[in-house]
């Protein structure tokens, strides 16, 4: 989480130093049969298999959220990283790779509006949002084009008197 303010905060030496850190925090997570691979500037996927049921995953989860949580020093810096974890499941939410990535992206970011250091699985619902607003901004442009939408100003008057005082 907020892995652009440590960069642009404390500069890209310690931002990098910053994901060494997590990624070797992480491989220390990591299972016989699990896969960690770091994938963008500030992502990592954990892939987990051998488990049961669904719900075997969030013992695992945690541990991966409390092992990131621990405090570290970096170039004098003490800092206190935290994660937000998408969770996307096979075959219940994606038969392949990418959607199960984009599916995890979308639970990921569920996590980050939940107040960031936790998890969240990925829903069919979270889709749906996605496509609703997707539409919604397509609707939207397309007013814009055909200058469809007007532009009107409320204004705000001083009860006292009666005097326009300003707009909104």
């Amino acid at each position: 989480d907020r892995f652009k303010v440590v960069n642009d905060g404390q500069g890209r030496a310690i931002g990098d130093a910053l994901l060494k850190a997590i990624g070797q925090r992480l491989s220390d997570c990591q299972r016989d049969g699990d896969t960690v691979a770091h994938t963008t500037s500030d992502e990592f996927v954990f892939v987990v298999s051998g488990l049961e049921k669904p719900d075997d995953v969030a013992p695992v989860v945690r541990k991966i959220l409390d092992a990131i949580a621990e405090s570290l020093l970096l170039n004098g810096q003490e800092m206190h990283p935290t994660a937000s974890i998408g969770i996307s499941l096979y075959p219940r939410d994606g038969e392949d790779e990418q959607i199960l990535l984009r599916n995890a992206d979308l639970a990921m970011y569920r996590a980050k509006e939940q107040g960031r250091g936790t998890f969240q699985f990925y829903t069919d619902e979270m889709n749906e949002r996605i496509v609703t607003r997707m539409t919604m901004e397509k609707h939207l442009r397309r007013a814009l084009e055909n200058n469809e939408l007007v532009l009107h100003y409320q204004p705000q008057v001083n009860l006292r008197n009666g005097e326009i005082i300003g707009s909104e």
